[in-house]
């Protein structure tokens, strides 16, 4: 049997926010996906986007590459990845998932993430990662954040179920 999507939510900013939040996340599905198409405030090339699970973050081991540099690395939170920041090409957007399996469990969360921040120009950043969230409720909520700044205008979040 193939996989299908059903749409649960979606997000599009009309005006900079510092958080997106999904709630009320229905249990009804194996898994959950995430897709999103992010640009952020910052007076900069990126920015790093973080993200909760029912309020609880965890740890992050991902593997990037950018300009042609490689590396891997350990953080005490989740992410999302890494957007477009305001110095970045105009219009430009970062492209990412997260994929959550097995969402209504009552162990830890794991979750992937594949996102790619492209500036056109001089700039750019690719990540793939796994996080683990230490949250033994079934994930009700995602909120989405920023160490600073805010999402800017027309960037989207797309949340689907997976069966």
């Amino acid at each position: 049997m193939a996989l299908q999507l059903f749409k649960i939510a979606d997000v599009t900013v009309s005006s900079p926010q510092a958080t997106i939040t999904f709630s009320s996340i229905p249990q009804g599905y194996t898994d959950l996906k995430l897709f999103s198409s992010v640009r952020t405030t910052i007076a900069d090339n990126f920015q790093l986007i973080r993200f909760s699970l029912n309020g609880v973050e965890g740890t992050f081991r991902e593997v990037y590459g950018t300009n042609g540099s490689v590396g891997t690395g350990t953080t005490a939170h989740n992410r999302l990845g890494y957007s477009s920041g305001g110095s970045t090409t105009s219009n430009t957007f970062s492209n990412g998932e997260l994929y959550i399996p097995n969402y209504t469990s009552t162990v830890s969360k794991s979750s992937s993430i594949d996102m790619v921040n492209e500036n056109n120009g001089s700039v750019t950043v690719l990540t793939f990662a796994a996080n683990i969230t230490p949250t033994a409720s079934p994930v009700t909520s995602i909120n989405l954040f920023l160490e600073s700044n805010s999402f800017a205008t027309n960037s989207t979040f797309t949340l689907y179920g997976v069966l």
